[in-house]
């Protein structure tokens, strides 16, 4: 536990020194939540509440996941056995910004414990990327969601560098839509992609 807090401040160490995009993957040894768990105990609310105010603190949320949930598996048999999902990635709005796109994968690996994270960084479809930056896109649906207000709110504020000019301005707005579109992939997932696919 006091190894994995020194990374955590490590990693808020490293944060604070730049405002550049950020994306950070690996095995941060906890869970967000108790459903990131199978068998053994029940993980403590308080470490996993750290976590989750680790991740805030620096702007970061987590990416999402394709493939099998648990990245950490004891290898034990029947009722001994535990799952986690100790390993993802995170990264900030500003990330998120220039690569709109990005898909995680959790690979399976017979040399390891740990699963094998596999990121995908991607812009936008070649036919996008010709035809200029990927445009930020509300969707109404965010508004019903009960985090909304407070999101905007905080991600508004936090995009605040001190600075009134207007070129200052305009980099606030496009870290507050970044952050928007960090969060709405977090809560939402791609809902393009979910009708596209029960279009199909």
């Amino acid at each position: 536990m006091e190894l994995r807090k020194k990374s955590w401040d490590a990693i808020r160490y490293l944060r604070a020194q730049d405002d550049l995009p950020w994306i950070c993957v690996g095995d941060f040894n906890e869970a967000l939540f108790q459903a990131d768990q199978s068998g053994g105990n029940l993980r403590s609310f308080n470490q996993m509440e750290d976590f989750r105010d680790f991740l805030a603190e620096c702007g970061l949320a987590d990416l999402g996941f394709s493939g099998y949930q648990f990245t950490w598996d004891n290898k034990r048999e029947g009722d001994d056995n535990i799952q986690v999902r100790l390993d993802r990635a995170v990264c900030n709005g500003d990330f998120l910004s220039i690569f709109p796109e990005t898909l995680v994968e959790h690979l399976m690996t017979e040399e390891s414990d740990h699963q094998v994270i596999l990121v995908r960084a991607l812009e936008t479809a070649p036919n996008e990327h010709a035809r200029g930056p990927r445009p930020f896109r509300f969707e109404e649906a965010w508004t019903r969601h009960d985090q909304y207000d407070s999101m905007v709110e905080a991600a508004w504020m936090g995009a605040d560098s001190g600075e009134k000019d207007i070129a200052a301005f305009c980099q606030r707005l496009a870290r507050t839509a970044g952050s928007m579109q960090l969060w709405a992939r977090e809560i939402f997932g791609s809902i393009r992609k979910q009708i596209k696919g029960l279009k199909a």
